[in-house]
């Protein structure tokens, strides 16, 4: 009975502590500064639009509006980016500190009653839950793509309805005093592998969002990324776009 009693209610401990981290957007604002400066796209940038259909509406809304839209990481082109693998070699000690600092920052309660929240978790489902809200914390962030190169044969086709669509042209600068800091995309031939424990979080939120598979390469492409406005416009105060 008592052996029961106890999984019923650690089932119910484990949603409750579960939903209450929805995401690690905290820890990704807390440490924008941890990405190295180096990676940030200077020279212009460029963004090839389609003007068929509901897209000439987008393209006025960009232009006119400097209304950029942060699509979610699900409906990116590349099925697999976005998709980091997600491992640590932290001990569960360090993995309970780390639930402990989000159940504090997202319950708002002392320190004392966030580890007896987690204490009440067992160490699978410890990791298991930092899993969670950090794929929560990728697939909600917004990703606005832009590219170095204005002339490419290949992306014009794909993204700018074949030859009859037009380039926008964003200054870097004016993007980045308006907080939007775009960032080069590092391709690989593997999925990256993000240590959600160890790592320092902008770090690995960074390596997630921000790397491609080499096959893409070509694209050049460049990325502001802003946490939690997947699917969302955004109004950049600031005119960044300086030709077409």
């Amino acid at each position: 009975m008592s052996g029961v009693g106890q999984r019923k209610h650690g089932a119910g401990t484990l949603r409750h502590v579960s939903e209450s981290i929805p995401d690690l957007g905290c820890l990704m604002d807390e440490n924008e500064g941890a990405v190295d400066a180096a990676e940030i796209i200077y020279t212009p940038l460029y963004k090839y639009k389609s003007l068929f259909g509901d897209s000439k509406r987008h393209v006025r809304d960009l232009i006119v509006s400097q209304s950029l839209y942060f699509a979610s990481p699900g409906a990116l082109n590349d099925p697999f980016d976005c998709r980091p693998y997600l491992e640590t070699s932290a001990s569960f000690r360090e993995q309970q500190k780390r639930l402990v600092t989000a159940i504090r920052w997202r319950e708002d309660m002392s320190r004392v009653e966030a580890k007896r929240r987690a204490r009440e978790i067992s160490p699978a489902r410890t990791l298991e839950i930092l899993h969670e809200a950090a794929e929560r914390a990728f697939q909600s962030a917004g990703v606005f793509s832009l590219t170095s190169n204005p002339l490419d044969l290949l992306m014009w086709p794909h993204y700018g309805d074949s030859h009859r669509g037009i380039c926008v042209r964003f200054d870097p600068h004016a993007l980045m005093r308006a907080g939007h800091y775009p960032y080069g995309v590092t391709y690989a031939d593997e999925r990256p592998i993000c240590d959600t424990v160890r790592v320092d979080p902008g770090i690995w939120v960074h390596r997630a969002l921000m790397t491609k598979g080499s096959n893409w390469s070509y694209e050049k492409e460049a990325r502001l990324i802003q946490p939690k406005l997947g699917g969302t416009a955004v109004i950049v105060e600031s005119p960044s776009i300086d030709g077409v």
